[in-house]
């Protein structure tokens, strides 16, 4: 099986996908379609913007099984994870 890999031309991402591509592309313009609708903080991505607006709500849905404490960002959890 073999695919056709669409190739950012501004970084080294590649993708099997031309709209993960045209998704991905949109990082390095200035372009930042999605905005807070609380404090009006634009981002380039989706994800970004869902979760940014985790500040203003204050879910915390990552929770360490060891300690307890609880995370708004899925990065700060595993780097916790790891120290422990």
């Amino acid at each position: 099986m073999e695919f056709d890999f669409y190739c950012c031309s501004n970084c080294s991402y590649t993708t099997p996908y031309k709209g993960n591509l045209k998704a991905h592309v949109i990082i390095h313009s200035d372009v930042q379609p999605f905005v807070c609708n609380v404090c009006h903080k634009s981002f380039t991505q989706k994800i970004a913007l869902q979760n940014h607006f985790r500040v203003h709500s204050g879910e915390r849905p990552y929770k360490c099984d060891i300690c307890g404490k609880t995370f708004a960002q899925s990065s700060v959890y595993y780097q916790h994870k790891r120290l422990i």
